[in-house]
This record gives C-alpha cells, structure tokens and sequence, in this order.
C-alpha cells in the first residue's frame, strides 16, 4: 500500500464515528446517544427505528446534534486562552417516541463516514424486576471488559453503572487513555445502557472529561454539570453523588464545605428534596431508596500506603462524609440516610470487594438482611486496575464479606420488587458468584 492511500485511509477514520454509548435520560420514550470523532464532521444524523426478527427498519432521522469542540486539556472551556491540548468532537443526540420494552437499531451517518449499526432495548421505567450491572474502578488492562461482554450474551441487564474512576484515567495522554478505554467498551455501551457516576481520577481539569464525556442535559435537567442525578423505575429511587466534592486535590476531607469543584451543601440540599420528596409520596414512600457514591462510607482496612487512611485512623477519609461539618453536622450523609430510610449505599474507590452488616454510626444494627433498620453498604471497586488492587488487614466486625482486589470482578443488583432485593457479586475471570445477598422488606 502506498503512502497516498494510507494518508487517505487515516483521513477517513478521522471522521469515523467512535467511542458510541448510549444512556437513559430518565424520561420513558428517550434515549441518549454519545460519540467521538478526530475531525469536525457535518450533516451529522441519526438513521433508527424497529428491531423486528432481527431485522432493521430505519424509518425515522434525528439530526438535531449537539457537538462539543473539546480541548483534551485544562484549557477546554476558556476561549481566550491558547489552545495547548489534542482537539475532539463529542456529539450528543435524544432519540425520542421510543415504546418501553421495544428494540431498536440505530447508525450514525455524517458527510463522509458511517457507523455501523447498532441496536438495543428501550428501558421500561415500569417493569418489574429491574436488573443493574455495577463496577467501579476500572482501566482496560484486565479481563473484566471480556467477562462482560460474556456475560452480556446470556443474561439481560437494564443498563450498566460505572461507579466512578473510569479508564485510569479519561484525560492521560492528552485524552488518548479515555479515547482507547471509550472505544474499547463500545461494543457493550453501544447496545447496553452506560451509567456513570465520578469518581476522584475525573476530578482532573475540574472534571472536565466527565463533564463533557457523559453530559446529558435532560437526565440532570438543564444544571450546569452531571455530578449527581436520579431516576424512577417501579419500585426504586436510583441516584448517584459526586463523593469527592468532600476532599480537596489531595484527596484530604475539607475542614469546612468549600471546594474549588462545587458545592456540596448544594448536592446535599438536592439530595435531600430528592429522597424526601419520594418517602412523601403515597405512591413511592415504601420503595427502596438506592444511592451510588464512589467513596465508601465505612469499610475495613486495606494494604495500600496511598489509602491507608481511607476507612480507619484520625484523618479517615469517609469520616467527613458520615459526619459532616460543625456540630450541626452540614452535609451528613449518614444523617439523611437515617432520616429517610435509605435502603443502599453502594461504592467503590477502594480495590476490593466488601459486604457490610446493617450499620450505623458504626454500630451493627443486626447480623441479617430481613427488614433491616438501617441502610446496607456494599462496596465493589474491584473491576481491575493494573497493578493497583488492594488486600484487606484489618477486618472491622461489621465486615460480612470480604474479597481481596486480586480476585478482579463487578456486581448485578436485581430490583425483583418492592420487598425484595437480590445483589450478586461475580468473579469476572470464572463468571461464578462469590458472593450474594437478598435484602427483604
């Protein structure tokens, strides 16, 4: 092959559509579509319709596309300064009058290149038994992308939710990390629901790569960033926080709320009107409330110098978050949870597995899952990262169970109904279930 025809085969997949995912919008007839190209294309559209037998039928075009120009580096969002980092093009588009419960397929065409085509179940907000695929903390140098494109193949899953540190990290080499880690996953995002909640590695450039990545205006309703957001199914309340508007750069918790990334007083006043709006409801106050968070309110401790301090000792990192600020305790978490009966807390952040006994204020509350009186902790950051997994030393009495981050893996929640919850925790090497827990109302 000569030059002229390689230069022209890299001019081509500039404009390719790459890094394809999809996302719930929260609204029950949406759905978000995500991707990337190198080069600035135009007549961007999207080609959907029916799924039937197999079969396609492309009979209806969306080409109202929201494109980002985005600077890889710091600089992305000031124009006056000199641009320093890789430019891209991130697009993002609602496909609408989706019916809950249908396939559908969908390709992305611009001027010059077409995606492939792809295709996936529109979510039903209504259905019972609402099945969730949880993983944090994880990079593409392990065999949990593999595990759950095989798992994937033989068991439905509503949608998937990354709990924070995706790729290791979206902005490492000028954005290049986060492109390969994007592109790596789309044959499961681009068919499979991609939910994120952030974690500590996006907080780079003010969380500028999460922010523009996974924006998704509708799901957070028009506010200025997608730190936290919630949504409906039949019988649950699904919410993730941002956990690192607690610390500084440093990973430190702030000795009083003020952070150069947000405000948390002001998530934690969200929060609050979120969970307290639905245990008024009539129609919603005995359904479970579940909230996602990367940093995990208690755990035991781990072998890592960088997170020794993550669970245990004077300067613990989740004290702030189940504590809050003054005597008044601003921002307390484990304040609302008890207040409004949550039901979950599921982290990550930590590079293990671990399953609490019903805790609070660090106190057992009891040694079983039936009608507990307090929230459960499950923690699942061990999705895979290389050489940074983490073993545990010293086991707290709450621990129920503990695997070590040598043992790389992620989680299926199953909402069955309004009293019963199943939570199963799968080695991503053997599909097998290490662990597994039903939580009964």
């Amino acid at each position: 092959m000569n030059i002229t025809a390689l230069i022209c085969i890299a001019s081509t997949l500039a404009y390719k559509p790459e890094q394809i995912h999809i996302a719930l919008t929260g609204i029950p007839h949406e759905t978000q579509i995500t991707w990337t190209t190198q080069q600035l294309t135009f007549k961007n559209r999207i080609l959907y319709g029916s799924r039937i037998n197999e079969h396609c039928y492309f009979d209806s075009i969306n080409d109202n596309i929201h494109i980002k120009r985005f600077n890889n580096d710091k600089n992305n969002d000031n124009k006056n300064t000199l641009i320093t980092g890789r430019i891209t093009f991130i697009y993002h588009s609602v496909i609408d009058n989706l019916l809950p419960g249908h396939e559908y397929c969908y390709k992305i065409r611009n001027s010059q290149e077409n995606s492939f085509t792809y295709h996936f179940k529109m979510f039903d907000y209504n259905k019972n038994n609402t099945k969730i695929l949880v993983m944090g903390d994880m990079d593409i140098s392990n065999e949990t992308i593999a595990s759950i494109q095989h798992y994937l193949k033989y068991t439905n899953v509503d949608f998937i939710l990354h709990n924070g540190d995706i790729a290791y990290d979206l902005y490492e080499q000028n954005g290049k990390v986060g492109d390969d880690y994007m592109n790596a996953i789309q044959d499961i995002t681009a068919h499979h629901y991609y939910m994120t909640s952030p974690g500590n590695h996006e907080r780079t450039y003010n969380f500028s790569h999460y922010k523009n990545r996974f924006r998704n205006r509708n799901l957070v309703h028009e506010r200025h960033s997608n730190y936290f957001w919630s949504i409906d199914t039949k019988y649950a309340k699904i919410i993730t926080i941002n956990t690192d508007l607690y610390y500084d750069d440093e990973g430190k918790p702030l000795l009083e709320p003020v952070n150069n990334i947000g405000n948390p007083l002001v998530q934690f006043d969200w929060l609050e009107k979120e969970v307290c709006n639905y245990r008024k409801n009539k129609k919603t106050q005995h359904n479970w409330i579940i909230i996602f968070g990367h940093h995990p309110l208690y755990c035991s401790n781990i072998n890592s110098k960088k997170l020794i301090s993550t669970c245990m000792g004077p300067d613990n990192q989740t004290y702030i978050m189940r504590n809050g600020w003054t005597d008044k305790r601003l921002g307390s978490l484990e304040d609302l949870f008890k207040k409004y009966k949550v039901n979950l807390y599921i982290s990550s952040h930590v590079h293990a597995y671990e399953r609490l006994y019903p805790t609070l204020y660090g106190k057992i509350v009891q040694y079983n899952y039936t009608n507990p009186q307090t929230y459960v902790h499950l923690m699942t950051g061990n999705a895979g990262v290389n050489n940074d997994m983490d073993v545990f030393t010293t086991i707290l009495p709450f621990s129920a169970k503990r695997i070590n981050g040598t043992m790389v893996g992620y989680g299926i929640l199953n909402i069955v109904n309004s009293t019963q919850l199943k939570w199963k925790q799968l080695n991503a090497k053997t599909h097998i279930v290490v662990d597994e827990m039903t939580l009964l109302l």
